[in-house]
């Protein structure tokens, strides 16, 4: 069974994983929250706009790879997206030429992510 699994940014700035939740225990509560298994039932709220989910993949460092992280492969740099329309995760090339497309090679390694290191996407 594949792994289903979000990260968000507190608001202080640390990345959470777990499970994703919306609204809390308090009545219209709008906030989005992560719900990390090791604690149960203790929801960390989280910028909505920081989600991402989990692709199920990791790089080649085992790092876990998910929507918002910026990728290589050494000769081009790409963003992990999430197409809806194909329920499928996605590379979009920024940097360099021709770029993984659908497909996820062996030697790709996690660089940062749009959230913390947008400057990777300015093609410098």
């Amino acid at each position: 069974m594949r792994e289903i699994l979000f990260r968000g940014k507190t608001y202080d700035g640390k990345w959470e994983q777990g499970d994703l939740r919306h609204g809390g225990y308090v009545h219209n509560d709008s906030e989005t929250y992560i719900m990390r298994a090791d604690v149960a039932l203790h929801n960390i709220p989280v910028d909505p706009k920081t989600i991402g989910q989990y692709t199920g993949l990791t790089d080649k460092n085992g790092k876990k790879i998910f929507e918002g992280d910026i990728i290589t492969d050494g000769y081009g740099t790409a963003v992990v997206k999430y197409n809806e329309s194909k329920a499928a995760f996605y590379v979009e090339a920024v940097i360099g030429g021709e770029y993984l497309g659908e497909e996820w090679d062996a030697d790709i390694k996690i660089i940062g992510n749009i959230h913390d290191n947008p400057e990777l996407l300015k093609g410098e």
